[in-house]
């Protein structure tokens, strides 16, 4: 999965050589990194399957190589977080926590070039804490800068590395880099492998995000540390099996294959109200309905908007007795990308 070059409508162009650019010093001017959101997990697909959703981050970037170090961030909009007390901008760090900076730098450290001063003008679409790949998408746009910035020597096999060292696992950043569904493991020895298993998906989504929040620790904090035979061979023939019915868009397919036995059962009972929305999932309007990420948002899955909206206003009681937000979403088939000073965008 190469580099791409994109009209400034995400729709993919002629292919055209690498930007010229070897090194900061020649990033002048301002640099926007549009990056989607994320929902791993889908059904047994723990840690290994991705889909990029239509909510997106947006940083404008500028740098000043006279001023090694420097760093400025703003953050112009955020939405709140899982939780009422979580949110929204104050949420995310304006120093060098940020996870947006700390790929750039990372990534110029990597390829030996200084870091130059960075100002960042930040804009989420994404919910922090909810299970949305927040985190991915900052560490995505940190790195599809630098990817603007050093050219061709920053190859998609080092952003991908990098991303996972910094994420922990591979599906969330690879729907990021990428959009669409995507399928990606992580070798011991660091390599990434990325398949794409259907970049359009004729599809509506509801993020149902609850009031509490649930921290991706406390969640993988839950899981065992080892499976039985049986429920590790029941998780393969689910992986395989959703991923051919999305591939052949049979969707009436899909509502079994949620599922999951290897973290839903562990992590579902640390979200209040999760089993009275999954119990949901039984209307024939949902084709499946699963843990979104480490939680806590759930994420039902429908054939239209008319689908989507009959069934959310027969379930509007029971999401908000136990303080569900809905989102209406969709997939994306549009991954990272970056639009130079000169207007071009630059997709992996």
């Amino acid at each position: 999965m190469g580099s791409r070059r994109m009209d400034r409508e995400g729709r993919p162009v002629a292919e055209a050589p690498a930007l010229g650019r070897s090194a900061p010093k020649d990033a002048v001017g301002v640099w926007t990194a549009r990056v989607p959101a994320s929902s791993a997990n889908l059904g047994s697909g723990f840690d290994v399957l991705g889909m990029a959703v239509d909510l997106e981050l947006v940083v404008r970037a500028t740098f000043d190589p006279e001023a090694p170090g420097a760093l400025s961030i703003a953050v112009a909009g955020a939405p709140p977080a899982a939780g009422a007390a979580a949110g929204g901008a104050a949420s995310i760090p304006n120093d060098e926590t940020n996870l947006i900076y700390r790929a750039f730098r990372a990534a110029l450290q990597a390829a030996g070039e200084p870091v130059p001063g960075v100002r960042f003008v930040i804009e989420s679409a994404i919910p922090p804490a909810s299970g949305l790949g927040s985190s991915a998408a900052a560490i995505a746009a940190g790195l599809i800068l630098a990817r603007g910035v050093l050219g061709a020597r920053f190859r998609i096999d080092d952003g991908l590395a990098l991303a996972v060292r910094l994420e922990g696992h591979p599906d969330n950043v690879a729907a990021a880099f990428f959009g669409g569904l995507v399928a990606a493991r992580a070798a011991e020895e660091g390599a990434v492998s990325v398949q794409m298993v259907r970049r359009e998906l004729p599809l509506r989504l509801l993020a149902l995000v609850p009031e509490r929040p649930l921290s991706t620790a406390s969640s993988r904090a839950v899981l065992p540390k080892a499976y039985s035979r049986p429920d590790v061979v029941d998780a393969l023939a689910k992986v395989a099996l959703l991923v051919s019915a999305v591939k052949n868009g049979d969707w009436g397919a899909l509502k079994p294959l949620f599922a999951d036995r290897l973290h839903q059962p562990y992590r579902l009972p640390l979200v209040p109200g999760a089993e009275a929305v999954f119990r949901l999932a039984n209307d024939r309007r949902c084709l499946g309905m699963y843990l979104s990420g480490a939680g806590p948002t759930i994420m039902a899955l429908f054939l239209d908007e008319a689908e989507r909206a009959a069934w959310l206003e027969g379930a509007r009681p029971v999401l908000e007795a136990y303080g569900f937000r809905p989102l209406e979403l969709a997939p994306s088939a549009v991954g990272a990308r970056v639009e130079t000073p000169e207007g071009e965008t630059l997709a992996w």
